[in-house]
Protein backbone atom coordinates (compact mmCIF):
# COMPACT_ATOMS: atom_id res chain seq x y z
CA UNK A 1 0.00 0.00 0.00
CA UNK A 2 2.80 2.40 0.95
CA UNK A 3 4.68 1.95 -2.33
CA UNK A 4 1.43 2.19 -4.30
CA UNK A 5 0.54 5.52 -2.66
CA UNK A 6 4.11 6.73 -3.12
CA UNK A 7 3.87 5.90 -6.84
CA UNK A 8 0.61 7.82 -7.19
CA UNK A 9 2.09 10.84 -5.37
CA UNK A 10 5.18 10.78 -7.60
CA UNK A 11 3.04 10.70 -10.76
CA UNK A 12 0.93 13.62 -9.49
CA UNK A 13 4.03 15.68 -8.73
CA UNK A 14 5.60 14.82 -12.09
CA UNK A 15 2.48 15.78 -14.02
CA UNK A 16 2.03 19.03 -12.09
CA UNK A 17 5.59 20.36 -11.90
CA UNK A 18 7.35 18.69 -14.84
CA UNK A 19 4.57 18.59 -17.45
CA UNK A 20 2.81 21.67 -16.02
CA UNK A 21 -0.63 20.06 -16.28
CA UNK A 22 -3.29 20.71 -13.65
CA UNK A 23 -6.75 19.11 -13.68
CA UNK A 24 -9.67 21.53 -13.64
CA UNK A 25 -12.45 19.76 -11.74
CA UNK A 26 -14.91 22.67 -12.16
CA UNK A 27 -14.65 22.93 -15.95
CA UNK A 28 -17.56 21.93 -18.16
CA UNK A 29 -16.91 18.71 -19.99
CA UNK A 30 -17.89 17.69 -23.48
CA UNK A 31 -18.28 14.11 -22.26
CA UNK A 32 -21.05 13.28 -19.79
CA UNK A 33 -20.57 11.43 -16.55
CA UNK A 34 -22.83 8.72 -17.94
CA UNK A 35 -20.52 8.14 -20.91
CA UNK A 36 -17.46 8.26 -18.68
CA UNK A 37 -19.00 5.82 -16.23
CA UNK A 38 -19.99 3.46 -19.04
CA UNK A 39 -16.48 3.52 -20.49
CA UNK A 40 -14.83 2.97 -17.10
CA UNK A 41 -17.32 0.23 -16.26
CA UNK A 42 -16.67 -1.80 -19.40
CA UNK A 43 -12.89 -1.37 -19.01
CA UNK A 44 -13.17 -2.66 -15.43
CA UNK A 45 -15.23 -5.66 -16.56
CA UNK A 46 -12.68 -6.54 -19.25
CA UNK A 47 -9.66 -6.27 -16.97
CA UNK A 48 -11.21 -8.09 -14.01
CA UNK A 49 -12.70 -10.91 -16.06
CA UNK A 50 -9.45 -11.34 -17.96
CA UNK A 51 -7.52 -12.07 -14.76
CA UNK A 52 -10.42 -14.13 -13.35
CA UNK A 53 -9.97 -16.46 -16.32
CA UNK A 54 -6.80 -17.63 -14.63
CA UNK A 55 -7.39 -17.08 -10.92
CA UNK A 56 -10.70 -18.97 -10.72
CA UNK A 57 -9.22 -22.26 -11.96
CA UNK A 58 -7.15 -23.12 -8.83
CA UNK A 59 -10.33 -22.73 -6.76
CA UNK A 60 -12.17 -25.14 -9.05
CA UNK A 61 -9.26 -27.59 -9.12
CA UNK A 62 -9.17 -27.59 -5.33
CA UNK A 63 -12.80 -28.69 -5.31
CA UNK A 64 -12.58 -31.43 -7.97
CA UNK A 65 -8.93 -32.58 -8.13
CA UNK A 66 -7.05 -31.95 -4.90
CA UNK A 67 -4.16 -29.91 -3.57
CA UNK A 68 -1.43 -31.44 -5.76
CA UNK A 69 -3.13 -30.32 -8.99
CA UNK A 70 -3.57 -26.86 -7.47
CA UNK A 71 0.19 -26.79 -6.78
CA UNK A 72 0.93 -27.84 -10.38
CA UNK A 73 -1.36 -25.12 -11.72
CA UNK A 74 0.29 -22.65 -9.33
CA UNK A 75 3.62 -23.25 -11.06
CA UNK A 76 2.00 -22.45 -14.40
CA UNK A 77 0.38 -19.31 -13.00
CA UNK A 78 3.73 -18.08 -11.65
CA UNK A 79 5.36 -18.48 -15.06
CA UNK A 80 2.37 -16.93 -16.84
CA UNK A 81 2.49 -13.84 -14.59
CA UNK A 82 6.16 -13.33 -15.36
CA UNK A 83 5.63 -13.79 -19.10
CA UNK A 84 2.55 -11.54 -19.09
CA UNK A 85 4.55 -8.70 -17.53
CA UNK A 86 7.09 -9.00 -20.36
CA UNK A 87 4.80 -9.25 -23.38
CA UNK A 88 2.29 -6.63 -22.17
CA UNK A 89 4.81 -3.92 -21.31
CA UNK A 90 4.92 -2.19 -24.70
CA UNK A 91 1.21 -1.86 -25.51
CA UNK A 92 0.22 0.93 -23.12
CA UNK A 93 3.05 3.11 -24.42
CA UNK A 94 1.22 3.51 -27.74
CA UNK A 95 -2.15 4.68 -26.38
CA UNK A 96 -1.61 8.40 -27.29
CA UNK A 97 -0.50 7.52 -30.83
CA UNK A 98 -3.44 5.16 -31.34
CA UNK A 99 -5.78 7.87 -30.06
CA UNK A 100 -4.42 10.41 -32.57
CA UNK A 101 -4.46 8.13 -35.60
CA UNK A 102 -7.78 6.39 -34.87
CA UNK A 103 -9.67 9.66 -34.43
CA UNK A 104 -8.16 11.22 -37.56
CA UNK A 105 -9.56 11.06 -41.09
CA UNK A 106 -9.49 7.83 -43.09
CA UNK A 107 -6.11 8.51 -44.71
CA UNK A 108 -4.37 9.15 -41.40
CA UNK A 109 -6.42 6.47 -39.67
CA UNK A 110 -4.59 3.82 -41.71
CA UNK A 111 -1.70 4.58 -39.36
CA UNK A 112 -3.46 2.48 -36.71
CA UNK A 113 -3.24 -0.57 -38.98
CA UNK A 114 0.39 0.20 -39.71
CA UNK A 115 1.07 0.51 -35.98
CA UNK A 116 -0.76 -2.77 -35.29
CA UNK A 117 1.51 -4.56 -37.75
CA UNK A 118 4.73 -2.94 -36.50
CA UNK A 119 4.00 -3.48 -32.81
CA UNK A 120 2.51 -6.90 -33.56
CA UNK A 121 5.79 -7.98 -35.14
CA UNK A 122 7.71 -6.81 -32.08
CA UNK A 123 5.32 -8.54 -29.67
CA UNK A 124 5.31 -11.71 -31.78
CA UNK A 125 9.10 -11.67 -31.76
CA UNK A 126 9.17 -11.47 -27.95
CA UNK A 127 6.35 -13.97 -27.47
CA UNK A 128 7.80 -16.25 -30.13
CA UNK A 129 11.10 -16.63 -28.30
CA UNK A 130 9.24 -17.50 -25.10
CA UNK A 131 6.77 -19.94 -26.63
CA UNK A 132 9.26 -21.70 -28.91
CA UNK A 133 11.85 -21.98 -26.17
CA UNK A 134 9.38 -23.31 -23.63
CA UNK A 135 7.73 -25.68 -26.12
CA UNK A 136 11.13 -27.15 -26.96
CA UNK A 137 12.95 -27.38 -23.62
CA UNK A 138 10.21 -26.56 -21.12
CA UNK A 139 10.14 -30.11 -19.74
CA UNK A 140 13.80 -29.87 -18.74
CA UNK A 141 13.22 -26.43 -17.24
CA UNK A 142 10.30 -27.65 -15.11
CA UNK A 143 12.25 -30.74 -13.96
CA UNK A 144 15.29 -28.67 -12.97
CA UNK A 145 13.34 -25.83 -11.37
CA UNK A 146 10.37 -27.57 -9.70
CA UNK A 147 11.37 -31.25 -9.63
CA UNK A 148 10.48 -34.37 -11.57
CA UNK A 149 7.14 -34.73 -9.83
CA UNK A 150 5.77 -31.59 -11.50
CA UNK A 151 6.38 -32.43 -15.17
CA UNK A 152 2.65 -31.97 -15.94
CA UNK A 153 3.22 -28.25 -15.32
CA UNK A 154 4.98 -28.18 -18.72
CA UNK A 155 1.83 -28.76 -20.79
CA UNK A 156 -0.25 -26.72 -18.34
CA UNK A 157 2.02 -23.69 -18.74
CA UNK A 158 2.27 -24.04 -22.52
CA UNK A 159 -1.50 -24.09 -22.94
CA UNK A 160 -1.79 -20.94 -20.81
CA UNK A 161 0.97 -18.80 -22.32
CA UNK A 162 0.11 -19.34 -26.00
CA UNK A 163 -3.18 -17.34 -25.91
CA UNK A 164 -1.55 -14.73 -23.65
CA UNK A 165 1.16 -14.00 -26.23
CA UNK A 166 -1.36 -13.97 -29.11
CA UNK A 167 -3.64 -11.53 -27.26
CA UNK A 168 -0.84 -9.14 -26.32
CA UNK A 169 0.48 -9.11 -29.89
CA UNK A 170 -2.92 -7.64 -30.85
CA UNK A 171 -2.90 -5.09 -28.03
CA UNK A 172 -3.01 -2.12 -30.44
CA UNK A 173 -6.34 -3.37 -31.79
CA UNK A 174 -7.80 -3.43 -28.28
CA UNK A 175 -6.47 0.09 -27.68
CA UNK A 176 -8.26 1.16 -30.87
CA UNK A 177 -11.50 -0.25 -29.44
CA UNK A 178 -10.90 1.69 -26.23
CA UNK A 179 -10.33 4.91 -28.15
CA UNK A 180 -13.53 4.39 -30.15
CA UNK A 181 -15.45 3.65 -26.95
CA UNK A 182 -16.86 0.41 -28.38
CA UNK A 183 -16.00 -1.93 -25.55
CA UNK A 184 -19.40 -3.42 -24.80
CA UNK A 185 -19.00 -6.25 -27.33
CA UNK A 186 -15.54 -7.13 -26.03
CA UNK A 187 -16.72 -7.14 -22.42
CA UNK A 188 -19.79 -9.29 -23.12
CA UNK A 189 -17.67 -11.80 -25.02
CA UNK A 190 -15.25 -11.85 -22.08
CA UNK A 191 -18.08 -12.69 -19.67
CA UNK A 192 -19.51 -15.44 -21.89
CA UNK A 193 -16.10 -17.04 -22.44
CA UNK A 194 -15.46 -16.78 -18.70
CA UNK A 195 -18.60 -18.84 -18.04
CA UNK A 196 -17.47 -21.39 -20.65
CA UNK A 197 -14.09 -21.49 -18.92
CA UNK A 198 -15.68 -22.33 -15.55
CA UNK A 199 -17.93 -25.07 -16.98
CA UNK A 200 -15.08 -26.72 -18.89
CA UNK A 201 -12.66 -26.40 -15.97
CA UNK A 202 -15.06 -28.22 -13.64
CA UNK A 203 -15.46 -31.16 -16.03
CA UNK A 204 -11.96 -31.37 -17.50
CA UNK A 205 -10.27 -30.57 -14.18
CA UNK A 206 -11.94 -33.57 -12.60
CA UNK A 207 -10.64 -35.83 -15.38
CA UNK A 208 -7.19 -34.41 -16.11
CA UNK A 209 -6.33 -32.16 -13.16
CA UNK A 210 -4.24 -29.08 -13.85
CA UNK A 211 -3.85 -29.99 -17.52
CA UNK A 212 -7.64 -30.16 -17.82
CA UNK A 213 -7.95 -26.70 -16.28
CA UNK A 214 -5.39 -25.40 -18.76
CA UNK A 215 -7.27 -26.99 -21.66
CA UNK A 216 -10.46 -25.26 -20.49
CA UNK A 217 -8.65 -21.93 -20.33
CA UNK A 218 -7.08 -22.47 -23.76
CA UNK A 219 -10.42 -23.28 -25.41
CA UNK A 220 -12.18 -20.30 -23.80
CA UNK A 221 -9.35 -17.93 -24.69
CA UNK A 222 -9.17 -19.24 -28.28
CA UNK A 223 -12.91 -18.59 -28.70
CA UNK A 224 -12.51 -15.09 -27.28
CA UNK A 225 -9.52 -14.30 -29.53
CA UNK A 226 -11.49 -15.46 -32.59
CA UNK A 227 -14.45 -13.24 -31.63
CA UNK A 228 -12.19 -10.29 -30.81
CA UNK A 229 -10.55 -10.60 -34.22
CA UNK A 230 -13.96 -10.48 -35.86
CA UNK A 231 -14.83 -7.36 -33.83
CA UNK A 232 -11.52 -5.71 -34.73
CA UNK A 233 -12.13 -6.46 -38.40
CA UNK A 234 -15.78 -5.37 -38.57
CA UNK A 235 -16.07 -2.55 -36.03
CA UNK A 236 -12.56 -1.10 -35.75
CA UNK A 237 -11.99 -1.56 -39.51
CA UNK A 238 -8.63 -3.24 -38.92
CA UNK A 239 -7.86 -5.82 -41.59
CA UNK A 240 -6.96 -8.80 -39.43
CA UNK A 241 -6.38 -11.00 -42.49
CA UNK A 242 -3.59 -8.63 -43.51
CA UNK A 243 -2.35 -8.69 -39.91
CA UNK A 244 -1.92 -12.46 -39.90
CA UNK A 245 -0.41 -12.43 -43.39
CA UNK A 246 2.19 -9.81 -42.52
CA UNK A 247 2.85 -10.66 -38.86
CA UNK A 248 2.23 -14.32 -38.06
CA UNK A 249 2.94 -16.18 -41.32
CA UNK A 250 6.47 -14.73 -41.83
CA UNK A 251 7.43 -16.06 -38.39
CA UNK A 252 6.46 -19.68 -39.19
CA UNK A 253 9.99 -20.67 -40.39
CA UNK A 254 11.54 -19.21 -37.23
CA UNK A 255 8.96 -20.94 -35.02
CA UNK A 256 9.39 -24.31 -36.72
CA UNK A 257 13.18 -24.46 -36.89
CA UNK A 258 13.67 -23.14 -33.34
CA UNK A 259 11.30 -25.75 -31.90
CA UNK A 260 12.98 -28.55 -33.89
CA UNK A 261 16.41 -27.46 -32.65
CA UNK A 262 15.17 -27.34 -29.09
CA UNK A 263 13.53 -30.76 -29.33
CA UNK A 264 16.81 -32.15 -30.65
CA UNK A 265 18.64 -30.78 -27.60
CA UNK A 266 15.88 -32.08 -25.32
CA UNK A 267 15.92 -35.60 -26.76
CA UNK A 268 19.70 -35.70 -27.03
CA UNK A 269 19.83 -35.54 -23.24
CA UNK A 270 22.35 -32.71 -22.88
CA UNK A 271 20.12 -30.55 -20.64
CA UNK A 272 20.78 -31.97 -17.19
CA UNK A 273 21.52 -28.88 -15.09
CA UNK A 274 21.23 -25.11 -14.92
CA UNK A 275 24.35 -24.34 -16.99
CA UNK A 276 23.37 -26.60 -19.94
CA UNK A 277 19.84 -25.20 -19.68
CA UNK A 278 21.06 -21.59 -19.83
CA UNK A 279 23.38 -22.43 -22.74
CA UNK A 280 20.45 -24.03 -24.59
CA UNK A 281 18.30 -20.92 -23.97
CA UNK A 282 21.02 -18.65 -25.36
CA UNK A 283 21.52 -20.90 -28.39
CA UNK A 284 17.80 -21.11 -29.19
CA UNK A 285 17.33 -17.37 -28.69
CA UNK A 286 20.21 -16.66 -31.08
CA UNK A 287 18.77 -19.09 -33.63
CA UNK A 288 15.33 -17.46 -33.38
CA UNK A 289 16.80 -13.98 -33.81
CA UNK A 290 18.78 -14.99 -36.91
CA UNK A 291 15.82 -16.80 -38.49
CA UNK A 292 13.51 -13.87 -37.73
CA UNK A 293 15.97 -11.44 -39.28
CA UNK A 294 16.01 -13.32 -42.60
CA UNK A 295 12.41 -14.55 -42.80
CA UNK A 296 10.10 -12.41 -40.64
CA UNK A 297 11.45 -8.86 -40.48
CA UNK A 298 10.95 -6.51 -43.39
CA UNK A 299 13.23 -3.77 -44.65
CA UNK A 300 11.60 -1.09 -42.49
CA UNK A 301 11.88 -3.29 -39.38
CA UNK A 302 15.59 -3.92 -40.00
CA UNK A 303 16.26 -0.23 -40.59
CA UNK A 304 14.48 0.61 -37.32
CA UNK A 305 16.63 -1.91 -35.43
CA UNK A 306 19.81 -0.63 -37.06
CA UNK A 307 18.97 2.98 -36.24
CA UNK A 308 18.17 2.03 -32.64
CA UNK A 309 21.54 0.38 -32.06
CA UNK A 310 23.34 3.12 -34.02
CA UNK A 311 21.83 5.79 -31.78
CA UNK A 312 22.83 3.80 -28.68
CA UNK A 313 26.41 3.51 -29.91
CA UNK A 314 26.60 7.21 -30.74
CA UNK A 315 25.21 8.11 -27.34
CA UNK A 316 27.79 5.85 -25.67
CA UNK A 317 30.63 7.52 -27.59
CA UNK A 318 29.25 10.95 -26.73
CA UNK A 319 29.14 10.08 -23.01
CA UNK A 320 32.79 9.02 -23.15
Amino acid sequence: IFFGLAGIAYKKLYITYRLHLTPDYKARRSISYKELGSFAGWITVIQLSDRLFLSIIPVLLGAVSGSFEVAVFGIAVTLESFIFSIVSAANTLFFPKVSRTFNADNEERSGTMHLLIRVGKLQTFIGGIIICGFAAIGKSFISIWAGNGYTSAYLTTLLIIIPVCIEQAQGIALLAMQVSGKLKQIALAQIICGIVNVVLALSLGKLYGAVGGAIALFVAKAAKIAYDNWIFHKIANLNMITYYRKVIIPYIPAFSVTILLGLFLENWGVIHGWIPLLCSIVFLSFAFVVLSWFFALGKDDKNMIRSFFRSKLQRGKHDE
